[in-house]
């Protein structure tokens, strides 16, 4: 779907995501509402080959952008919060990196781990080809 609905409304920004439409009646009209997010990862350390965008899960906020998804460098910063407030964290919502997953047991021991569809689709689609 992502793609397609950005060829065709000629989008070639790499960083938009379109995540969902949905049909709604606006001042009597039927109207195509397409929700997506803009991630400026790239932009976070230009030297950098990938990045961990840090959002909060209720409300989408921002709240950091790492430059590097080692695990050593992810847990000296996610262990700057006191373990108390981590263990209150349910979910993590992760591509299939393995350093997530060792994350995960070390500095988040009660959370569950999600993988994003994005990733889990890619993969199958992947194994099929």
């Amino acid at each position: 779907m992502n793609n397609n609905i950005k060829k065709m409304l000629r989008i070639t920004d790499n960083h938009l995501d379109l995540t969902s439409t949905e049909g709604a009646n606006i001042n009597g009209r039927n109207t195509l509402i397409i929700k997506g997010t803009y991630s400026p990862m790239p932009l976070a350390c230009k030297n950098c080959r990938s990045a961990v965008i840090d959002n909060d899960g209720k409300t989408g906020e921002l709240v950091d952008i790492l430059p590097s998804r080692t695990l050593n460098k992810l847990t000296i910063y996610f262990n700057r919060t006191p373990l108390e407030e981590r263990k209150k964290v349910k979910f993590l919502v992760t591509d299939m990196n393995y350093a997530y997953f060792q994350l995960t047991k070390r500095g988040f021991p009660t959370a569950n781990i999600i993988i994003d569809r994005f990733h889990v689709i890619k993969h199958l689609n992947t194994a099929f080809n």
